[in-house]
């Protein structure tokens, strides 16, 4: 099989290549995991005892009367490509029309799927509310959930050599249409800040030297929220715990509202960080094929 990169005609390891396949792990991991959205993780090995290593036909999550879809990306997808189209036509970050393309996606056919409070606040601004007063429409402090991290790649490609602060700052620009809780901005600070830190291992040095424990410490250092901080001492206090143990120790809080279900942002983001660590040296599908297989948020 070609590899993607070369189909595209971009170098293997270049900066190209690593934006290829930022966005396309996001994507991928989307429409692998939408098939069991909400599964715990004994549902998910008990129906997938190798895990789900293919796109499934099952209907999304809201989206039952629709019936099954296969090979789909979600509104997690969606919003990402938002993020990313606006960069591109802006050529640099502009929130206002950053929350349009998020609202103008989110009306794209075929339908996503989307939490019932996300919807009303792609409604809202299409309607013409200022997308500085969205990102608390729904709740008071602004959504401490992970739609957030689920779409800031683009951001971690965009700004990849820019300081803390100036990424941090992106980061909150792009999210203050709809997350604007500082823990689930600093969440998606700490997915982008990873993703500047993998574009900037050297291309000709082995994927094997990038430096894990280098890079915890780094987020340790860098994060600026409680929660978060103390999520990622956990993961360095327990990386070559398994899951089980991990997930005793930091206690996930599913955020169990009236019409829908969601992930605190810090939980799904302490996932992710542990899963690259504790598995570095194996493939990328395999790592997405395990990280789906703990459950919960699996299209995140």
């Amino acid at each position: 099989m070609e590899p993607i990169g070369d189909a595209l005609g971009v170098q293997q390891r270049s900066i190209e290549d690593r934006c290829v396949g930022s966005l396309l792990s996001v994507m991928i991991g989307d429409a692998l995991g939408a098939a069991v959205e909400g599964f715990s993780a004994p549902e998910i090995e008990e129906e997938f005892p190798g895990g789900v290593t293919k796109y499934e036909a099952r209907p999304h999550m809201g989206l039952w009367h629709l019936g099954p879809r296969r090979a789909m990306y979600t509104d997690d997808t969606n919003a990402a490509l938002g993020l990313a189209s606006s960069l591109v036509e802006c050529q640099g970050l502009n929130p206002k029309h950053c929350a349009l393309a998020y609202a103008h996606f989110w009306q794209h056919k075929p339908i996503r799927g989307c939490p019932p409070s996300a919807s009303r606040t792609m409604q809202a601004l299409l309607n013409g509310k200022p997308y500085t007063e969205t990102g608390t429409m729904q709740f008071k402090d602004g959504s401490w959930a992970n739609g957030g991290p689920m779409r800031i790649a683009p951001i971690g490609i965009a700004f990849r050599n820019a300081t803390d602060d100036e990424l941090y700052e992106a980061v909150r620009q792009a999210l203050l249409s709809t997350h604007v809780h500082p823990d689930s901005v600093d969440a998606a600070f700490i997915i982008c800040k990873t993703i500047s830190m993998a574009m900037h291992h050297p291309a000709e040095a082995p994927v094997s030297d990038f430096d894990v424990g280098h890079l915890l410490q780094t987020l340790l250092a860098a994060s600026k929220s409680k929660d978060m901080k103390e999520r990622i001492q956990t993961i360095i206090d327990h990386r070559s715990d398994q899951f089980e143990s991990l997930a005793k120790e930091l206690e996930f809080h599913r955020l169990e509202l009236a019409d829908e279900f969601q992930i605190v942002a810090v939980d799904a983001v302490a996932v992710v960080l542990w899963t690259l660590v504790r598995h570095f040296n194996i493939p990328p599908h395999e790592m997405i094929t395990k990280i789906i297989g703990y459950g919960g948020d699996t299209d995140t």
